[in-house]
């Protein structure tokens, strides 16, 4: 469960109220796995699979949004602050900053993503 692998890896005095934040991770697994079945559709619901951090579950997300948080709180730190000042944050990226290949497509990728995110909301239920 989410409060053993909190345990597992160390993190309890990181993370604060350990608990709390299992029961957070519970609940985002239980909504994500909700989210990727129809409503139309029978379902099995298998809590031990939904609750792993590997693979295409709420906890694997909620666990990457945390490391990019991290990753971009340590950038702002060394580098200034690294939010755009506009709605338009591609016009006002410095590309030269981009030099490889990966992050030239990570940035064409978070370029669409808001068009994405409204594609998928109109095609799924």
């Amino acid at each position: 469960d989410a409060l053993a692998e909190i345990r597992e890896k160390g993190r309890e005095t990181e993370v604060g109220d350990a608990k709390a934040v299992a029961e957070k991770i519970a609940l985002g697994a239980l909504h994500y796995f909700l989210l990727q079945v129809s409503a139309s559709k029978d379902m099995i619901f298998d809590p031990k699979e939904s609750l792993s951090f590997n693979g295409n579950t709420g906890p694997y997300l909620q666990y990457m949004g945390a490391r990019i948080s991290s990753i971009l709180k340590k950038a702002e730190k060394e580098r200034g602050n690294t939010k755009p000042q506009t709605d338009d944050a591609v016009t006002t990226i410095d590309t030269s900053l981009l030099s490889h290949a990966a992050e030239w497509e990570l940035a064409k990728h978070l370029e669409l993503f808001p068009e994405s995110v409204e594609k998928a909301g109109r095609d799924f239920d």
